[in-house]
């Protein structure tokens, strides 16, 4: 057994009989190139281990409507209690994001339940889980976008939404794609937010 093996059995073994796992992933407004710098969150998609799937949208691009359903994200993961939280390169984007965000709130505004199950919670970053899943089929420890993992030949019959192609706009790139969606379909940026965490957990529980 090589060393990617070893630790996924390990990971396996250490969350395989966690109950509560809840999958999410932000979408934002990139206001200008720099990494984590002035992105604004512009929608949170959950999806819970009890099958249910919710996305919270802002309104505006305004300091308010962010809060606002980072505020909703806070009551449900409160509500929920989830043992693992899992998503797809969360732990080097998704929650530095909010991190950034929370240490700027008040502390009468501050979003406790937020701040203690990212900080409790084990956090299961499926992008390293697929590329340590399919080294024995690849031969290869390769870190993979999300697109590219759901068309790996291993995952092809499994129930996956595979929404990635709806910000496939011709003379956009993905970030302007997402932007337009928020902006004149909702339907379709929230099919794609749903798309992301749903296809997430079906990972999660697969491996």
């Amino acid at each position: 057994m090589n060393f990617y093996e070893a630790k996924l059995k390990f990971i396996k073994n250490t969350i395989g009989k966690a109950n509560r796992v809840l999958s999410f992933d932000l979408e934002t407004l990139v206001k200008d190139s720099s990494f984590l710098n002035q992105e604004r969150i512009i929608a949170i998609s959950v999806t819970t281990s009890d099958g249910k799937t919710d996305v919270f949208t802002s309104e505006a691009d305004s300091d308010e409507e962010e809060y606002a359903i980072l505020k909703k994200f806070n009551d449900l993961i409160g509500n929920f209690k989830p043992e693992v939280i899992t998503g797809f390169n969360h732990a080097a984007y998704d929650i530095p994001l909010i991190y950034t965000k929370l240490v700027k709130l008040s502390y009468s505004r501050q979003l406790w339940h937020l701040k203690f199950f990212l900080g409790t919670s084990f956090i299961a970053d499926m992008m390293y889980i697929c590329a340590m899943d399919l080294f024995p089929d690849t031969g290869e420890y390769k870190i993979r976008g999300l697109r590219k993992v759901l068309e790996m030949p291993k995952y092809l019959l499994l129930p996956l939404e595979r929404k990635k192609d709806l910000v496939i706009i011709d003379g956009k790139n993905i970030a302007e794609a997402i932007e337009m969606l928020w902006k004149s379909d909702r339907n379709k940026f929230i099919q794609y937010c749903e798309g992301d965490t749903k296809d997430v957990i079906t990972l999660y529980d697969y491996i």
